[in-house]
């Protein structure tokens, strides 16, 4: 069922930003490349939007696609981050050992793609808790405010536990919790 014009522009009135926020897709979201996916969202603004997903594993390892990157236990694990952008890696971490180079997002969670990150990943300074990422998520201006508005995806604040230490196929509903939902019990509706 369409959602009238008006309804959903006083849904897109209502929505601020985004910024280190999940997005649950939603049951009835079975785009081949998000579905079943736990987006965090870097920006949210009126020039777009820029994220992750986080609970897809890549197919190769950060060893594969890093010169003189050591394979190990603390190596980060690579994850899927979307369908743009797919020659460039980001990496999310805790700031513990402090990186004094990464950009802090909010309460835990920091953001880098510098060679000095990749130098402290080689040496063994790199944070513990932290995950590369190939490729990243976008949305055009007021393309992703218009699929929240149609049900597409469920939106909660960031929580640092789901991005760090849950394993990935339970991150979705890890999320899904801090709203009290059961995600095994929505049925998908069909979009338009």
């Amino acid at each position: 069922m369409a959602v009238p014009q008006e309804q959903l522009a006083a849904k897109l009135l209502i929505l601020e930003s985004l910024r280190n926020h999940f997005l649950i897709a939603s049951p009835q979201l079975t785009d081949d490349f998000f579905d079943h996916s736990l987006v965090y969202l870097i920006e949210h603004n009126d020039e777009g939007a820029f994220g992750v997903i986080i609970n897809k594993p890549a197919p190769a390892k950060l060893s594969e696609i890093v010169d003189d990157l050591p394979e190990g236990p603390t190596s980060p694990p690579l994850m899927v981050g979307g369908p743009v952008n797919r020659n460039m890696v980001l990496f999310l971490h805790d700031n513990d050992p402090p990186q004094t180079e990464s950009m802090g997002l909010c309460d835990g969670i920091f953001l880098s793609s510098t060679a000095g990150f990749l130098e402290a990943l080689r040496s063994g300074e790199a944070p513990l808790r932290c995950h590369a990422f190939i490729g990243s998520s976008g949305w055009a201006p007021e393309q992703l405010d218009q699929e929240i508005a149609r049900d597409a995806w469920m939106v909660v604040p960031a929580k640092t536990h789901v991005m760090f230490d849950l394993p990935n196929d339970q991150k979705r509903q890890g999320a899904a919790d801090v709203l009290g939902i059961d995600l095994n019990l929505i049925q998908p509706t069909g979009m338009n």
